[in-house]
């Protein structure tokens, strides 16, 4: 008997992802796995041996970070804090440049505006002169 969702050509488009959901659903291939993971230990033993090897990375790098450090904590606390002092001058030097050229744009608008309001009312007042005599 087919499995549900199976048919000729469903091997090639995803079915035997299919047959392994059934029979994962039936408990089968989940009972083989819990299985082979108890009897091999191999999950447990591969996600050890990752952390393990994290820590020890991270050990290492701070190590050797420390070790080769080209300043002195205290003179690298004051190099950011300058760096930090110049960048936000710049960004706020960024900023008013942003607002002068948007109030700019502004006016610019305004003025427009203000100019085809004028114009549409001398078209209105044309059209009703035109139109009263």
């Amino acid at each position: 008997m087919p499995m549900p969702g199976m048919h000729r050509g469903n091997l090639a488009r995803g079915g035997a992802r299919r047959a392994s959901f059934w029979a994962a659903r039936d408990g089968r291939a989940r009972i083989d796995r819990e299985e082979h993971m108890d009897h091999t230990g191999y999950g447990r033993r591969r996600i050890g041996a990752f952390g393990a090897g994290l820590a020890l990375g991270l050990a290492i790098g701070a190590g050797v970070a420390l070790l080769t450090a080209p300043r002195t904590g205290e003179e690298t606390r004051d190099l950011l804090g300058r760096q930090a002092r110049r960048l936000g001058g710049r960004v706020a030097d960024q900023m008013d440049d942003v607002r002068d050229d948007l109030r700019r744009s502004a006016r610019r608008g305004t003025r427009k505006v203000r100019r085809g309001l004028a114009r549409g009312r001398r078209f209105v007042q044309d059209a009703a002169d035109q139109y009263v005599r």
